[in-house]
């Protein structure tokens, strides 16, 4: 399997910004639209709203998935749950 890794700038809330955690659907869509993303896009857990159902602006991974074309697996915010998930990808 190949894996790349995509550099997302946080225009939302400003590019000095560099946690997960403020990261918007809309910043993520803007940016990979017109990737070749494969069959699966891994993000991190923490992007989402504590409540885990939508980004800061009130995007849905859902919504996110239909914009961009992609399964999205969302991954805890740790080394095992990385490489746990991604050996066992589809």
């Amino acid at each position: 399997m190949k894996y790349t890794v995509y550099k997302i700038k946080n225009n939302f809330f400003g590019e000095n910004i560099t946690v997960a955690g403020l990261i918007t659907g809309t910043d993520l869509y803007e940016q990979l639209k017109g990737e070749k993303l494969g069959d699966m896009l891994f993000l991190p857990s923490s992007a989402l709203r504590s409540e885990g159902d939508m980004f800061l602006d009130s995007m849905t991974p859902a919504e996110l998935e239909g914009r961009l074309g992609v399964k999205i697996t969302f991954i805890e915010n740790n080394g095992y749950d990385l490489v746990q998930k991604t050996l066992t990808a589809p």
